[in-house]
This record gives structure tokens, C-alpha cells and sequence, in this order.
């Protein structure tokens, strides 16, 4: 029969089991989500992680997204939020921005 557990602090917390040392940690998708929001134009990952800040998403982690083999500068930018749960929006100034989710593309070989 399986349990399920609302609340897996106390398992955070197990030293080892039987002779095994073993250290426990939550998902990184049940801490963070990741979203890509654009278009921008001439703007920098280090101002945008500042008016996200300003916005009040505190924690956030902003990259650009670049495309293709070249990687080619594109107007959007990945973000990763210290929430389980993607904002719809975000506002930033007088704009509001539709956050979608991030799905990461496979890697070129240089």
C-alpha cells in the first residue's frame, strides 16, 4: 500500500540508513521554476535581474537566450524563480510580460 506525504521535512533530515551515509534533498523542480520572458530590446540579463528584483521576485537567476549553432543573441531571457510555481506575468515598469515555461533546447557540439 503506498503513503503519501504532504510534508517530507522529516525525511530532509535522515543521517544515514543502515550503514549507508546518505544526505537528502528536495527536487530542484519542487524549489524553483524556470520561465522564458521577452521580447526586450536593448537590454542586459544583470538590468533585468535588477528590475525583477525591484518587482518584487526576489532571488531570481536572469540568462539571455541565445539560438542555433552560432548562438546568436535572441530578445529573450531565461529566468529562474525561487518559487515551485511559474507567475504568469510579470511587471516591469509599465510593462507586463507573459512568462512561459523554459524548455532547454539539446546542445550543439562545438
Amino acid at each position: 500500500m503506498k503513503k503519501h506525504y504532504e510534508d517530507v521535512s522529516p525525511f530532509l533530515s535522515i543521517p544515514e540508513i543502515g550503514a549507508w551515509k546518505v544526505k537528502c534533498r528536495l527536487l530542484a523542480n519542487q524549489i524553483i521554476s524556470v520561465g522564458a520572458i521577452g521580447p526586450f530590446g536593448d537590454t542586459s540579463s544583470q538590468e533585468l535581474t535588477g528590475a525583477l528584483i525591484d518587482a518584487g521576485f526576489g532571488g531570481v537567476t536572469v540568462e539571455q537566450i541565445y539560438k542555433g549553432k552560432d548562438k546568436i543573441m535572441t530578445a529573450f531571457f531565461k529566468v529562474v524563480f525561487n518559487t515551485t510555481t511559474l507567475p504568469q506575468f510579470v511587471r516591469i515598469g509599465y510593462q507586463q510580460y507573459r512568462v512561459s515555461t523554459y524548455v532547454e533546447t539539446r546542445k550543439y557540439r562545438n
